[in-house]
């Protein structure tokens, strides 16, 4: 059996899942529309989101208050690709939601799925013809 026990989200809007929860309850989203000369000629995407700036540390202490965890994952990524930091922090939230910082269970039993059509370059150039065609659907990596 596979179970969903925590996710992690960071949208244009913001970061965690009470945001994501009120943008779909709201039914508004940051993704528009977008001119070709913004994104460059040869890009495919005719509809995005620019995702704010951020503070790394900030948000990572908001979702663990233990300062050697904090310390440690901000080492970890401090100077790593915005993509890595968001990452590791939605990766970070799911953790906490699955409460696996103070339940003991076996590694064997836990498994992490990050999504985004970043973690695979060839998922973006995949995805180009069902981009030109229906630019506010994907298929699923």
């Amino acid at each position: 059996d596979c179970y969903i026990t925590g996710m992690g989200v960071f949208i244009p809007e913001g970061f965690g899942l009470k945001c994501f929860t009120q943008v779909l309850q709201n039914q508004q989203s940051q993704l528009k529309n977008v001119e070709e000369s913004s994104l460059g000629k040869q890009c495919p995407i005719k509809v995005a989101a620019l995702i704010p700036s951020f503070d790394y540390k900030t948000l990572l202490k908001e979702q663990n208050d233990s300062k050697l965890f904090i310390d440690h994952a901000y080492r970890i990524a401090f100077r790593a690709p915005v993509t890595l930091q968001i990452s590791i922090l939605t990766g970070i939230e799911a953790w906490q939601q699955a409460q696996l910082f103070s339940k003991k269970i076996v590694p064997e039993r836990i498994g992490i799925i990050i999504g985004g059509h970043n973690t695979l370059s060839h998922y973006q150039y995949s995805q180009v013809d069902c981009f030109r065609t229906k630019p506010n659907s994907f298929l699923p990596s």
